[in-house]
C-alpha cells in the first residue's frame, strides 16, 4: 500500500486549531484550553489540468477508529476513478477526531467529558475549507464521506456549511438509535449496554504483541480487512518507556463517543430536510448497529437520498469489505459528474478579474439581473413556515 501512495500522492501531514468555542464539557478548562486537529492531505502527482473534472474527498472515520483506516481507500480509490480520463482527484484528506489518533496525542491533557458530534462536524468544515477553497476550476467537485459517527457528521456538514460539498456519501451513519428515556433528551444507555462497549476498549497492553492480539481477535475490529487492522493498530500503537502499550484513544474518551449522540441528534433529525446537496447512503444487508428506523428516517427526510446496499455488509462494512465500498463510492462520483455538462466548458463562468473596473462592471451586470429577478408584481403573501 504504501509503494501505491507514495506513487500517487505527495502527502502532507497539517495540525490546525480546532472549533471554538465548542459544546458545554469539550475541554477541561474552558477558559484555556483550545484544542487541535492533525490531518493529512494527499495531493495527487499526476497533472489534472486535462481532466474535465477535479474530485477533492474529505473523509471521516467512525467513533475510536483513526484516519489511518482510510489509506486503503487513498491507495486504490484511483485504481476505479483514474479510468475515466474525464475525471481525476485532485486532494484527499483524512482528519483525526480531536479525541482519536494524532489529535488526542496532541490535545490528552486537555479533553473534556463531552465530544459533541457536530464539533466534529465543525472541524470537518473548517478544514475543507483550508484545503478545498477556493476550487482550482469550475469543474473541481468537493465530496464528504462518512463512516458510522463520521456518516452522522458527513451529514451535519451538509447543513452547516450547504455549499461546501457537491456529494455527501455516508456508510452506515448513526443517527436515531434508541437509548433510555430522560427528561433531558441526552443518550443514556443501560449498564449491560455499557459493559459490553467496554469490553472492547482496552487502551493499554503488556506489549505490541498483546495489543495486535486484541485488535485482531477482541476489539470491533477483529473482522476487517488485514491490510485496514495492520495499519491502524501500527498507527495507533503509543510504546511506553516501561515496554508497555498504550492506544492513543483513552477508554474514557472512546466510551464518551459513544454516550453523546443526543441531543445533537435531534437537531440533525430536524435539520435533514434542509440538506439539498444529493447524499448516497451505503447500507450493510446484515447489520444490526443501527435499528431500521435509522434508514427509514433518512429516506422519509432527506430530499435527495439514494439507499444502496452491500448484502453481506455489516455494520463496519468500509473496514471489512473495502473494495465493494470503493466500487460504490467509485459510482456515485460517477454518477454525479455525468449530470454535470461537460459541453459548456467555462462559458458559463466568468473570465478571471482584471482590473477593479473590470470588477465594477461584473457587479453591475449581476445586480440588474438581481434586480429583474427579485423585483416582480404579483400577490402579497405571508412567507411559509
Amino acid at each position: 500500500m504504501n509503494a501505491e501512495l507514495e506513487k500517487l500522492y505527495k502527502k502532507e501531514t497539517k495540525i490546525a486549531p480546532a472549533v471554538a468555542p465548542r459544546s458545554k464539557g469539550a475541554v477541561l478548562v474552558e477558559t484555556e484550553d483550545i484544542l487541535r486537529v492533525v490531518y493529512d492531505v494527499y495531493t495527487t502527482a499526476q497533472d489534472t489540468n486535462s481532466a474535465d473534472v477535479m474530485v477533492n474527498l474529505l473523509f471521516l472515520h467512525g467513533s475510536g477508529m483513526n484516519r489511518s483506516i482510510w489509506e486503503y481507500y487513498a491507495a486504490y480509490l484511483p485504481k476505479y476513478i483514474g479510468s475515466d480520463k474525464n475525471r481525476s482527484i485532485h486532494k484527499i484528506v483524512t482528519m483525526d477526531q480531536v479525541t482519536h489518533g494524532d489529535s488526542a496525542e496532541l490535545n490528552r491533557s486537555q479533553l473534556g467529558v463531552n465530544f459533541d458530534w457536530a464539533d466534529g462536524a465543525r472541524d470537518a468544515c473548517r478544514v475543507a475549507e483550508a484545503e478545498f477553497m477556493p476550487k482550482r476550476s469550475p469543474k473541481c467537485i468537493n465530496i464528504v464521506i462518512g463512516h458510522s459517527m463520521g456518516g452522522f457528521q458527513a451529514l451535519c456538514c451538509g447543513v452547516l456549511s450547504p455549499f461546501m460539498f457537491d456529494q455527501i456519501i455516508v456508510i452506515e451513519p448513526v443517527v436515531y438509535v434508541p437509548h433510555v428515556d430522560n427528561e433531558e433528551g441526552v443518550t443514556i444507555v443501560p449498564p449491560k449496554f455499557h459493559k459490553a462497549l467496554l469490553s472492547k476498549m482496552d487502551d493499554t497492553f503488556e506489549c505490541m504483541d498483546d495489543f495486535k492480539t486484541f485488535m485482531n481477535t477482541r476489539s470491533f475490529y477483529r473482522n476487517s480487512h488485514p491490510e485496514i487492522v495492520e495499519r491502524m493498530t501500527n498507527f495507533e500503537a503509543v510504546a511506553l518507556p516501561n515496554g508497555r502499550v498504550r492506544a492513543k484513544i483513552s477508554k474514557e474518551q472512546n466510551i464518551i463517543c459513544y454516550l453523546t449522540l443526543d441531543p445533537t441528534a435531534k437537531w440533525l433529525i430536524g435539520s435533514l430536510p434542509y440538506i439539498k446537496t444529493p447524499v448516497y447512503g451505503i447500507v450493510g444487508g446484515v447489520s444490526t448497529w443501527c435499528p431500521p428506523e435509522n434508514q427509514q428516517l433518512l429516506v422519509s427526510r432527506l430530499p435527495e437520498y439514494h439507499q444502496d446496499f452491500i448484502p453481506k455488509g455489516d455494520h463496519l462494512v468500509n473496514l471489512e469489505d473495502p473494495e465493494s465500498c470503493l466500487q460504490k463510492i467509485t459510482g456515485y462520483i460517477s454518477d454525479y459528474i455525468s449530470k454535470i455538462d461537460l459541453d459548456s466548458g467555462t462559458s458559463t463562468h466568468d473570465p478571471p478579474i482584471t482590473s477593479d473596473s473590470h470588477r465594477k462592471r461584473l457587479f453591475a451586470r449581476k445586480f440588474s439581473q438581481f434586480e429583474n429577478e427579485r423585483v416582480k408584481d404579483g400577490d402579497i403573501i405571508l412567507a411559509k413556515l
